[in-house]
């Protein structure tokens, strides 16, 4: 029981993390119920607000640091996008052929989101007045949240990429695992398994 309890939460594990690096459009929804609750706390329940306590000068200093920082992030995801590309091993050629439409989508939705919340927090700075301070603050937020998953999503697609890397350095190296939407495309137009060796092994147990 412990073993198969294991395994249903390793598959489910591996399911979440496939359908969250396969759409990265399901970044803003988070990001926009992350704010809605912090509203409600805010509205609702009167949770102290820290960005309601600062002054108009600090709020500014705030908001431009935030800008700088997404820009210098956007910054690292071309850095780690020319990585990508310039990596010519077996292991990656064989991810590009496999999974480049999905790590394709999901750098165009980091560095677009990255760039649009330099630009939030530009608009932030831009209205906040005594009269308006409230709407920039949330401009803000919604603005930091999103850079934020757009962040945690560069820091796994570069990871996979330096992994492949180093598998390529390596007398036998293996494909990482991953299984985006789009390979089962793939598998049916070349005949070839993108089914990880340990599922493969556990289905054969699971028949025997």
């Amino acid at each position: 029981m412990k073993t198969r309890g294991l395994e249903v939460v390793v598959r489910l594990r591996t399911w979440v993390g496939n359908q969250w690096s396969n759409h990265p459009s399901v970044d803003l929804p988070v990001a926009a119920v992350v704010v809605a609750i912090h509203a409600i706390l805010v509205y609702r329940y009167n949770v102290s607000n820290v960005l309601g306590l600062a002054e108009s000068s600090q709020r500014l200093a705030i908001y431009a640091a935030g800008a700088g920082t997404t820009s210098l992030t956007a910054g690292f995801a071309g850095t780690a996008i020319a990585v990508y590309g310039s990596s010519s091993g077996k292991v990656v050629a064989d991810l590009r052929a496999r999974y480049g439409q999905v790590v394709r989508r999901n750098w165009r939705s980091i560095l677009g989101w990255l760039l649009a919340s330099a630009i939030l927090c530009i608009l932030a700075m831009t209205v906040d007045t005594k009269s308006s301070a409230r709407s920039s603050e949330w401009i803000f937020e919604f603005a930091i949240v999103i850079s934020a998953t757009k962040f945690a999503r560069l820091i796994f697609l570069f990871g996979l990429v330096m992994e492949s890397a180093d598998h390529d350095s390596r007398p036998t190296g293996i494909t990482p695992t991953w299984n985006p939407r789009d390979a089962d495309t793939y598998r049916h137009s070349s005949g070839v398994s993108s089914k990880p060796k340990a599922a493969r092994g556990a289905g054969r147990a699971g028949k025997a």
